[in-house]
């Protein structure tokens, strides 16, 4: 079972595919950006925050955004394909 949740339905914003991931132990929340299935941006919400510490949780949070892309192919790649390039 994966310590992080997706909490948010994915979307079109800004030229990527993003989506809200739950980090569930410490609660933090991070946007993910994806342009395809193999990359994957990692924010933390609120985006003023500068403590990047928790490089486990955002390396946790980016196994989860992708494997949640994957355990839905059909719509990423629909949305991928909405990209503009």
């Amino acid at each position: 079972m994966s310590p992080c949740e997706v909490s948010t339905p994915p979307v079109i914003e800004d030229g990527k595919v993003t989506f809200n991931v739950v980090h569930k132990e410490s609660g933090r929340l991070f946007q993910c950006a994806m342009t395809d299935f193999d990359s994957v941006e990692v924010i933390a919400l609120p985006k003023e925050m500068t403590n990047w510490a928790e490089g486990e949780e955002r390396a946790l949070v980016a196994e989860r955004a992708k494997e949640y892309a994957r355990e839905n192919e059909e719509l990423f790649g629909d949305l991928f394909g909405q990209l503009v390039t």
